[in-house]
Protein backbone atom coordinates (compact mmCIF):
# COMPACT_ATOMS: atom_id res chain seq x y z
CA UNK A 1 0.00 0.00 0.00
CA UNK A 2 1.38 3.58 -1.08
CA UNK A 3 0.80 6.46 1.17
CA UNK A 4 0.71 9.78 -0.92
CA UNK A 5 1.39 13.14 1.72
CA UNK A 6 -0.04 16.12 1.08
CA UNK A 7 2.80 18.99 0.24
CA UNK A 8 3.98 21.50 2.32
CA UNK A 9 3.82 25.93 1.72
CA UNK A 10 5.50 25.98 -1.08
CA UNK A 11 8.17 29.25 -1.10
CA UNK A 12 10.48 29.95 -3.81
CA UNK A 13 13.36 32.69 -2.95
CA UNK A 14 16.43 34.11 -5.42
CA UNK A 15 14.21 34.49 -8.13
CA UNK A 16 16.55 36.77 -10.67
CA UNK A 17 14.35 39.68 -12.10
CA UNK A 18 14.93 39.14 -15.74
CA UNK A 19 13.81 35.16 -15.34
CA UNK A 20 10.21 33.99 -16.98
CA UNK A 21 9.01 31.93 -14.25
CA UNK A 22 6.42 29.24 -14.60
CA UNK A 23 3.66 28.09 -12.33
CA UNK A 24 2.76 24.39 -13.94
CA UNK A 25 0.13 21.86 -12.25
CA UNK A 26 -1.52 21.50 -9.07
CA UNK A 27 -1.20 23.80 -5.70
CA UNK A 28 -3.01 22.98 -2.99
CA UNK A 29 -1.06 24.82 -0.18
CA UNK A 30 0.19 28.69 -0.49
CA UNK A 31 2.76 29.27 -2.88
CA UNK A 32 5.71 32.79 -2.01
CA UNK A 33 7.93 33.70 -4.83
CA UNK A 34 10.57 36.50 -3.43
CA UNK A 35 12.64 38.29 -6.35
CA UNK A 36 16.13 38.60 -5.25
CA UNK A 37 16.66 41.83 -7.32
CA UNK A 38 14.68 44.81 -7.87
CA UNK A 39 14.28 45.73 -11.75
CA UNK A 40 16.42 48.26 -13.14
CA UNK A 41 15.07 51.25 -15.23
CA UNK A 42 14.21 49.83 -18.73
CA UNK A 43 13.12 46.38 -18.01
CA UNK A 44 9.92 45.24 -18.67
CA UNK A 45 8.72 43.60 -15.64
CA UNK A 46 8.22 40.42 -14.20
CA UNK A 47 7.05 37.52 -16.19
CA UNK A 48 4.82 35.03 -14.90
CA UNK A 49 3.97 31.92 -17.12
CA UNK A 50 0.95 29.87 -15.86
CA UNK A 51 -0.24 26.73 -16.12
CA UNK A 52 -2.75 26.01 -12.89
CA UNK A 53 -6.18 25.15 -13.85
CA UNK A 54 -8.47 25.75 -10.32
CA UNK A 55 -6.27 25.85 -7.19
CA UNK A 56 -8.67 25.66 -4.41
CA UNK A 57 -8.52 28.99 -2.31
CA UNK A 58 -4.93 28.93 -2.04
CA UNK A 59 -3.13 31.96 -2.48
CA UNK A 60 0.18 33.05 -4.46
CA UNK A 61 2.12 36.00 -3.30
CA UNK A 62 4.50 37.48 -5.92
CA UNK A 63 6.60 39.49 -4.39
CA UNK A 64 9.05 41.68 -6.43
CA UNK A 65 10.20 45.64 -6.78
CA UNK A 66 8.86 45.79 -9.80
CA UNK A 67 6.14 48.29 -11.58
CA UNK A 68 5.44 45.94 -14.09
CA UNK A 69 4.00 42.42 -13.89
CA UNK A 70 3.33 40.21 -17.32
CA UNK A 71 1.27 37.25 -16.62
CA UNK A 72 0.93 34.54 -19.76
CA UNK A 73 -2.30 32.64 -18.96
CA UNK A 74 -2.34 28.98 -20.87
CA UNK A 75 -3.48 25.61 -20.82
CA UNK A 76 -7.34 25.36 -19.84
CA UNK A 77 -7.48 28.62 -17.68
CA UNK A 78 -6.53 29.57 -14.08
CA UNK A 79 -8.31 30.56 -11.39
CA UNK A 80 -6.15 31.67 -8.66
CA UNK A 81 -6.21 34.28 -5.24
CA UNK A 82 -2.88 36.21 -5.85
CA UNK A 83 -0.92 39.03 -4.60
CA UNK A 84 1.74 40.72 -6.59
CA UNK A 85 3.37 42.54 -3.49
CA UNK A 86 2.55 45.57 -1.62
CA UNK A 87 1.42 49.01 -3.51
CA UNK A 88 4.46 48.43 -6.18
CA UNK A 89 2.39 47.94 -9.55
CA UNK A 90 1.60 50.58 -11.46
CA UNK A 91 1.22 48.31 -15.04
CA UNK A 92 -0.19 44.60 -15.01
CA UNK A 93 0.15 42.68 -19.10
CA UNK A 94 -1.99 40.05 -18.94
CA UNK A 95 -1.47 37.46 -22.35
CA UNK A 96 -2.07 33.94 -23.52
CA UNK A 97 -4.68 31.53 -24.65
CA UNK A 98 -6.54 31.10 -21.23
CA UNK A 99 -9.03 32.73 -18.95
CA UNK A 100 -7.20 34.61 -15.86
CA UNK A 101 -9.17 34.96 -12.54
CA UNK A 102 -7.90 36.79 -9.98
CA UNK A 103 -10.75 36.74 -7.16
CA UNK A 104 -8.22 38.81 -4.40
CA UNK A 105 -8.80 42.21 -4.63
CA UNK A 106 -5.69 44.17 -6.32
CA UNK A 107 -5.72 47.15 -4.90
CA UNK A 108 -3.17 46.31 -2.58
CA UNK A 109 -0.53 45.27 -5.16
CA UNK A 110 -1.07 48.82 -6.93
CA UNK A 111 0.96 52.01 -6.36
CA UNK A 112 -1.73 54.28 -4.04
CA UNK A 113 -2.86 57.30 -6.42
CA UNK A 114 -1.33 56.49 -9.59
CA UNK A 115 -3.07 55.49 -12.66
CA UNK A 116 -3.30 51.22 -12.44
CA UNK A 117 -3.01 50.29 -16.15
CA UNK A 118 -4.25 46.76 -16.61
CA UNK A 119 -3.88 45.63 -20.12
CA UNK A 120 -5.23 42.20 -21.76
CA UNK A 121 -6.07 42.94 -24.77
CA UNK A 122 -3.67 40.17 -26.40
CA UNK A 123 -5.29 37.69 -23.76
CA UNK A 124 -7.68 35.88 -26.09
CA UNK A 125 -9.63 33.61 -23.52
CA UNK A 126 -11.14 36.52 -21.04
CA UNK A 127 -10.16 37.76 -17.83
CA UNK A 128 -12.17 38.12 -14.11
CA UNK A 129 -10.37 40.85 -11.83
CA UNK A 130 -11.59 43.34 -9.45
CA UNK A 131 -10.21 46.69 -7.40
CA UNK A 132 -12.51 46.66 -4.44
CA UNK A 133 -10.92 49.41 -2.94
CA UNK A 134 -8.44 51.48 -5.29
CA UNK A 135 -7.18 55.09 -4.43
CA UNK A 136 -5.74 55.84 -7.98
CA UNK A 137 -7.26 56.15 -11.33
CA UNK A 138 -7.96 52.99 -13.76
CA UNK A 139 -7.44 52.36 -17.22
CA UNK A 140 -8.70 49.06 -18.03
CA UNK A 141 -7.78 47.47 -21.58
CA UNK A 142 -9.85 44.07 -22.06
CA UNK A 143 -9.03 40.96 -23.66
CA UNK A 144 -10.49 39.24 -26.73
CA UNK A 145 -12.77 36.99 -25.28
CA UNK A 146 -15.36 37.73 -21.93
CA UNK A 147 -13.74 39.97 -19.54
CA UNK A 148 -15.84 40.31 -15.86
CA UNK A 149 -14.03 43.85 -14.41
CA UNK A 150 -15.23 45.21 -10.74
CA UNK A 151 -13.43 48.29 -10.02
CA UNK A 152 -14.32 50.73 -7.34
CA UNK A 153 -12.22 54.15 -6.69
CA UNK A 154 -12.13 56.94 -4.78
CA UNK A 155 -10.42 58.81 -7.57
CA UNK A 156 -11.15 60.57 -10.47
CA UNK A 157 -11.66 58.62 -13.42
CA UNK A 158 -11.96 54.81 -14.47
CA UNK A 159 -11.62 54.07 -18.45
CA UNK A 160 -12.65 50.85 -19.89
CA UNK A 161 -12.29 49.81 -23.52
CA UNK A 162 -13.14 46.11 -24.72
CA UNK A 163 -13.87 45.75 -28.38
CA UNK A 164 -14.58 41.65 -28.14
CA UNK A 165 -16.97 39.81 -25.93
CA UNK A 166 -19.96 39.39 -23.82
CA UNK A 167 -18.91 41.75 -20.87
CA UNK A 168 -19.50 42.52 -17.25
CA UNK A 169 -18.42 45.44 -15.65
CA UNK A 170 -18.99 47.18 -11.88
CA UNK A 171 -17.63 50.35 -11.93
CA UNK A 172 -17.52 53.47 -9.57
CA UNK A 173 -15.77 55.95 -9.33
CA UNK A 174 -16.29 60.57 -10.18
CA UNK A 175 -15.93 59.65 -13.50
CA UNK A 176 -16.88 56.20 -15.93
CA UNK A 177 -15.77 55.91 -19.76
CA UNK A 178 -16.57 52.73 -21.39
CA UNK A 179 -15.96 52.24 -24.93
CA UNK A 180 -17.36 48.52 -25.76
CA UNK A 181 -18.11 45.93 -28.94
CA UNK A 182 -21.45 44.77 -29.85
CA UNK A 183 -21.73 41.77 -27.29
CA UNK A 184 -24.10 41.15 -25.15
CA UNK A 185 -22.93 43.33 -22.52
CA UNK A 186 -23.99 43.84 -18.21
CA UNK A 187 -22.51 47.31 -16.79
CA UNK A 188 -23.47 48.96 -13.56
CA UNK A 189 -21.90 52.17 -13.09
CA UNK A 190 -22.01 54.78 -10.22
CA UNK A 191 -20.54 57.48 -11.00
CA UNK A 192 -20.39 60.72 -8.61
CA UNK A 193 -19.27 64.10 -8.48
CA UNK A 194 -16.85 64.69 -5.24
Amino acid sequence: KSTVEEAGILTVTGVRGDAVLTLEGSFTNDVTVDYSEGMSVGDDGVNLVLRLGETDGMTFDILANSATINIDSQGGGNAIDASFGDSSLLNMNITGDARLQISTDLSGSFQSETTAVIDASTNTAGVDLRMDDFDGNVVFNGSLGSDVFVVYTSADAIVITDTAGNNSYDADANSVTITDGNGNNNIVVDAYMA
